[in-house]
């Protein structure tokens, strides 16, 4: 019983608080919910920490880090690949899930039938191993993330996996990871998916990864993080590998829809200095709208898509000009109409413009972080 005052105001302890014994002491082993209690309310960073107690909260914790993972594939000799957690609210913060080995091939198996999120780097340079099984991990910059249907039952993952990957117990470790490139590609039955790409002085650097899992796909959406300004008249537009233009334009024909996302990541406080200035009266019919207008006028011939972020590069005077003749120059093309929806130029049922604060509205957090946080 609390001793009290004759005000009934209970004494304040003279032991500092760190000396105070708990009156209740609980053995988890006797109340096991107790603990999933508290597990189920922690954020992922408390998660990743449990995680390295012991094996048994591992074991325990390990279906709630397998909903957004990463896969860090090596084409070199020793074709090591390693699974991460992860987790866009906290992109520095990861653990280390599986790593490649015959013995482990039942956690690759959770990583098909629990993860909604799975982002694919595959290096044909290699990684530093002792990196990747580090607490903390330095992410490339360039990727592609595969959203999973939620709605795609255990089954289906099952016998898809079993279809795509085939029995692999006993198998040697090179024919896991030969596999594994078929099990977490577009095979999948992912139908959204996002590339990250940087772009700087002209050149978009995509991912090493053959893109060859676009024609399976319905829904696209590039995350370019931009280090110069893409809508500057004097830059221009190139892949820093040749092939990556032939490879990404042709496959995105069959796509039902494309979204590309232009990320501020330019150094200096004002892009804008650097951006589009307008248009010279004197200038020709088809000026040159930078990289920016160079990228969207080769994608708008494929097919139905919104462009999002270019506010962040263009002078807010020269915001709404721009956007009009991009818009007027894909509308030429496709033999179509300009319009306005809300003062802002559109194509109906083919080209929209999004600022990024419209496009989070649009998207919702959750989903908007998976679009642009690499």
């Amino acid at each position: 019983m609390e001793a009290t005052t004759n005000d009934n105001k209970p004494v304040e302890s003279a032991e500092p608080a760190s000396k105070l014994q708990p009156r209740i002491s609980i053995d988890h082993r006797f109340f096991p919910h107790i603990i999933d209690i508290i597990l189920s309310s922690l954020s992922y960073p408390g998660l990743v920490a449990c995680a390295s107690v012991c094996r048994e909260w591992r074991n325990k914790l390990r279906p709630r880090l397998f909903n957004h993972v990463a896969i860090f594939e090596s084409t070199l000799d020793d074709e090591t690949t390693v699974v991460r957690s992860r987790n866009t609210g906290w992109p520095d913060k990861s653990a280390v899930l599986v790593v490649s080995d015959p013995a482990n091939v039942e956690d690759f198996r959770n990583v098909q039938l629990c993860s909604t999120t799975i982002d694919c780097y595959r290096s044909h340079e290699g990684f530093d191993t002792r990196q990747m099984l580090g607490p903390t991990s330095k992410w490339p910059s360039t990727f592609h993330r595969l959203i999973i249907p939620k709605d795609l039952g255990d089954s289906d993952r099952s016998s898809e996996y079993s279809e795509d990957v085939g029995d692999l117990e006993g198998s040697e470790e090179s024919h896991l990871v030969r596999n594994l490139e078929t099990f977490h590609s577009g095979q999948l039955r992912s139908q959204n998916a996002i590339y990250f790409i940087d772009y700087g002085e002209g050149q978009l650097t995509s991912s090493p990864r053959v893109l060859s899992s676009l024609s399976t796909l319905g829904f696209l959406t590039l995350s370019i993080a931009c280090y110069t300004n893409p809508t500057s008249t004097d830059s221009r537009l190139s892949f820093s590998q040749p092939l990556d233009a032939q490879d990404l334009m042709g496959e995105m024909r069959g796509l039902q829809y494309c979204t590309l996302v232009f990320k501020n990541c330019v150094d200096h406080r004002s892009p804008w200095e650097l951006g589009f200035q307008g248009l010279d009266s004197q200038a020709p019919q088809a000026p040159h709208l930078g990289a920016a207008g160079e990228l969207i006028n080769r994608i708008g011939m494929n097919g139905p898509f919104q462009v999002v972020g270019l506010e962040n590069f263009v002078p807010p005077e020269h915001h709404l000009s721009y956007l009009q003749a991009i818009c007027s120059q894909v509308a030429s093309k496709i033999e179509s109409e300009m319009s306005y929806e809300d003062g802002i130029p559109t194509i109906e049922n083919w080209l929209k413009f999004r600022t990024h604060d419209r496009f989070r509205e649009f998207m919702e957090d959750y989903v908007y972080n998976l679009t642009t946080v690499g």
